[in-house]
């Protein structure tokens, strides 16, 4: 008798089994959904969502990352959003487009940890209830959402890993080779999936010496992954773009990741992560696949040992927080504990929206930044120059200095990573070339140069946090 049928046949089954509490429970995931849609359009803007939307613009440009322009992240992203780049106009609507995609992939990832719970033995409407509150989670609804790679890594490796256990299943040859192209893509669209694909390797090994996963299956699932690294490698070499790339994908990520400290919540999540892991392989030895709680171990072991200075560093943790616990509920025989648990998840999910509403309500709605935006938009034609970041700089804008400016912003070894690259003089460049917008991040931390100060007191007005060149009326762009 499997894990699964032990759960239906506990005294009373599960309490969600009961039609008004489970449509309680449809309730609570659309209420859940509603904050979602909420947080995609009225949430504080981030400044690392306008820097992967420019980035997404200059490979439209034929310009080649880390080459012709400063990253530090992988790129499957910025081709997955050129398209919406290419087609949409240059507001802030794009902005709440690449969000919108971004909850695409958080309910995919919702999608797969609850069908990997199941087929863990959990029972359906108890999942359901699991995974209301996985997307009901404060990080994930503030953190999930932004216009960032980190929840396509996620959705991409939870779908693999479900379809890697329907092979371990059935042994489907396609259902292989899909996982495994599944979990390429996540190690494309960030580097960070390797601390995912790590513990994933280890077990697929073992797998492979308990003849659970074929070996001729093995090296055909691996052919198309491996082709594609090939043909990226070669691409790279011949565009001369390897080295940069391993400098600022890895180098500098490992340099940059020392000067930041620690989140205080590091240690709660570590320890439960940690005590869930061993209440599945230790104690609920009958739950199936538990290979997943060697996976969830290892990137728990990584997440304690790296910084974590990010809320969506932790994002990974949750799914698998959910499919051990859904799949362990499933176990329980006891009514009485099985309704207190139920009942607590649902004043955990009210809990949660509750939160993320009066956070929204209480937080600032940053719209000084939305403000530069819009100023930026106004004075400006997609054939201006602008002394910009990331920050401030709308898609379709030419920002001189973008490349390095974070490089010398990090305080790292300049030297190293700019080799043969152009460090520019910023205020020889801004008295050369007097740009319409300055970003102030740049301007201020030079008004030691002799005249620069003045330079720019006699030809810029600050709003909020840039200068905008005198010459432009103000009508043009006060509110």
């Amino acid at each position: 008798m499997d894990a699964k049928q032990i759960g239906m046949d506990a005294p009373g089954g599960t309490p969600l089994d009961r039609p008004s509490v489970f449509i309680l429970c449809l309730f609570f995931f659309f209420c859940s959904l509603l904050v979602l849609g909420y947080s995609v359009v009225f949430r504080p803007l981030d400044h690392d969502e306008y820097e992967h939307l420019y980035s997404s613009y200059l490979m439209l440009q034929g310009q080649i990352p880390y080459r012709d322009y400063f990253q530090h992240h992988h790129f499957l992203y910025w081709i997955f959003l050129a398209p919406f780049v290419k087609n949409f106009p240059d507001t802030s609507h794009l902005l709440y487009i690449g969000r919108a995609l971004s909850l695409c992939a958080l309910l995919v990832t919702a999608f797969y940890t609850y069908k990997i719970s199941v087929l863990k033995g959990g029972d359906r409407k108890s999942v359901f209830l699991f995974v209301t509150v996985l997307l009901s989670i404060d990080m994930v609804v503030h953190s999930g959402l932004l216009v960032r790679p980190d929840v396509f890594m996620i959705a991409t490796f939870f779908s693999g890993l479900y379809y890697y256990i329907i092979y371990l299943k059935d042994k489907n040859l396609f259902s292989l080779v899909l996982s495994f192209l599944l979990f390429f893509a996540s190690f494309l669209f960030l580097q960070k999936a390797v601390f995912l694909l790590f513990g994933f390797c280890v077990c697929a090994i073992c797998q492979l010496y308990k003849k659970e996963l074929l070996l001729r299956d093995f090296f055909a699932a691996l052919v198309l992954p491996l082709l594609l690294l090939v043909y990226l490698l070669y691409f790279m070499q011949k565009e001369n773009v390897l080295v940069d790339y391993f400098e600022l994908n890895w180098l500098f990520n490992f340099k940059i990741s020392m000067v930041y400290g620690w989140v205080r919540l590091k240690l709660p999540l570590f320890f439960c992560s940690m005590a869930l892991i061993i209440a599945e392989t230790r104690i609920i030895k009958r739950a199936p696949f538990q290979f997943t709680s060697v996976i969830f171990l290892f990137f728990c072991i990584f997440f304690a040992l790296m910084p974590t200075p990010y809320e969506q560093y932790y994002l990974p943790l949750f799914p698998f927080i959910i499919i051990t616990l859904s799949s362990s509920f499933s176990i329980l025989q006891d009514r009485k504990v099985k309704n207190a648990i139920v009942a607590l998840l649902f004043l955990l999910v009210f809990y949660n929206a509750a939160r993320d509403v009066s956070s929204f309500a209480m937080d600032d709605t940053n719209e000084c930044v939305k403000r530069e935006y819009d100023i930026v938009l106004r004075v400006t034609t997609e054939e201006d120059e602008i002394l910009g970041s990331h920050e401030i700089c709308p898609v379709r804008r030419d920002a001189l200095g973008y490349y390095w400016h974070n490089l010398r912003l990090s305080q790292l070894d300049k030297e190293h990573f700019s080799r043969n690259k152009e460090l520019y003089d910023i205020p020889e460049l801004i008295m050369g070339k007097s740009p319409k917008v300055l970003w102030a991040g740049f301007v201020e931390k030079y008004f030691d140069a002799d005249g620069f100060k003045n330079f720019i007191d006699q030809n810029y007005t600050k709003v909020c946090n840039i200068y905008v060149a005198k010459s432009i009326p103000q009508e043009k762009y006060q509110r």
